[in-house]
C-alpha cells in the first residue's frame, strides 16, 4: 500500500498547529525550507524516512501515527497507543479508564441493536 500523502500531511499540519509551532519555525527544526514543509502539509511533497522520524520526535507522536491513515490495520496502532499511554496510569486510574470505556461501548452495542 501507498502512504497517503495527502492524510500524512493534514495530520502533520494539525499537530504542528495544536503545538503551536510556526510552519518557520518547524523548517527551521527540521533543518529544511519552508516551502518543503509546506509541500509535505499539502501532500505534493515526499519524505524521507529520517525526516519523518525527526517530525514525529518534534511533534510528540510516533511514526505510527503519523502514517495511521496509510495502515490497513489503522486499529491495531490506535490500540497500541490507548495501551501505552493508559500504562503509565496508576491501578486506580487504569481500572477508571476500563470502566468508562465499557460504558461507552455498553451504549454503542445498546444503539447498534
Amino acid at each position: 500500500m501507498l502512504v497517503d500523502r495527502i492524510a500524512l500531511g493534514k495530520r502533520i499540519k494539525s499537530m504542528r498547529q495544536n503545538l503551536g509551532i510556526t510552519q518557520d519555525k518547524f523548517a527551521e527544526m527540521l533543518n529544511c525550507t519552508n516551502s518543503h514543509i509546506g509541500k509535505i502539509e499539502n501532500g505534493k511533497g515526499g519524505i524521507s524516512i529520517e525526516m519523518l522520524v525527526s517530525v514525529a520526535n518534534i511533534l510528540h507522536t510516533t511514526v505510527d501515527q503519523l502514517l495511521l491513515d496509510s495502515y490497513d490495520y489503522k486499529e491495531q496502532v490506535l490500540l497500541h497507543d490507548f495501551y501505552e499511554r493508559i500504562d503509565k496510569f496508576p491501578v486506580q486510574t487504569k481500572v477508571l479508564v476500563c470502566d468508562m470505556v465499557m460504558r461507552l461501548l455498553d451504549i454503542i452495542e445498546e444503539t447498534q441493536e
